[in-house]
């Protein structure tokens, strides 16, 4: 049996419909990383362990690096990696997929363990905003992509 309200005047209250719409939408969660920053130390160095923690539309992928090694090689296999997939949203998709992407492919470094947490983040959120926009009928234009700069060679005619 449903719980019945009534006002002080004993009236009763009739419950308004639950339903999803643009005017009642709502959301939280906890992100895509956590808030603080713990990592292993050896010898006093802190050794963050290169990642990342991707937003699909229906998961979170997490890409962990091998241990050892260059951490920016180990990271650019992590991005090579991510960038890869069929269910990366593309390098035009949010700043964090494009500069992933170009870490990915060598036209950045691939950051710290401070820009990896960034990354995952910006792309979480962009995410999020974007499937809850397209939920009450919104969309956003996709960003104009332009050409890949290259390094012009200046002796190239002597």
């Amino acid at each position: 049996m449903a719980t019945r309200h009534y006002t002080d005047e004993g009236a009763e209250i009739t419950p308004r419909p639950r339903t999803l719409t643009a005017e009642r939408l709502g959301f939280s969660d906890f992100g895509a990383d956590c808030g603080q920053i713990k990592f292993p130390t050896k010898k006093g160095q802190a050794i963050p362990i290169p990642h990342v923690r991707y937003t699909t539309k229906t998961d979170t992928v997490v890409i962990r690096g091998k241990a050892g090694g260059k951490q920016s090689d180990v990271m650019k296999a992590v991005l090579k990696d991510l960038v890869t997939r069929p269910d990366f949203a593309g390098k035009m998709f949010s700043y964090a997929d494009r500069r992933m992407w170009d870490a990915a492919n060598g036209y950045a470094t691939p950051g710290s363990a401070s820009m990896w947490r960034e990354w995952n983040m910006a792309h979480h959120i962009t995410r999020v905003v974007h499937d809850l926009a397209a939920m009450s009928g919104h969309s956003f234009e996709d960003e104009v992509e332009h050409e890949e700069p290259e390094q012009i060679d200046m002796f190239a005619d002597i």
